[in-house]
């Protein structure tokens, strides 16, 4: 369901816990690695322990939630949504390049930034 207005304080609440409901989801499912569990959980996480839902920080992190975060961010920004047009390319990598050594991992950052330039 996509809402086209502002969600009100309670819709933010409850949107903000959609990792932990992922998490509860997949991380009994028979077949499914641990780390995909994790990285639905912890992909809106970010380095300086400022993200959602637990506030994590860099060394508590798993790789592929960090590897989910920077991915997501820049579909995200990418992307045409409903409350704001797809950003040019540039801008998404100069915003991105901007939280390196706060939000992303810088390693996997600069691993995405050049495969992306190299095509």
């Amino acid at each position: 369901m996509e809402k086209t207005g502002k969600l009100n304080e309670a819709e933010y609440e409850d949107m903000k816990r959609h990792p932990i409901y992922g998490y509860e989801l997949l991380k009994n499912i028979p077949g499914i690695p641990p780390s995909i569990a994790l990285t639905a959980l912890q992909r809106h996480e970010r380095e300086d322990g400022q993200g959602n839902p637990l506030r994590m920080g860099g060394k508590d992190i798993h790789r592929h939630a960090k590897i989910g975060a920077i991915a997501d961010v820049f579909h995200a920004m990418s992307s045409n949504r409903v409350f704001h047009q797809a950003m040019p390319f540039y801008k998404v990598i100069e915003q991105m390049n901007r939280d390196m050594f706060s939000k992303f991992n810088p390693e996997i950052l600069m691993e995405l930034v050049s495969r992306l330039i190299s095509y």
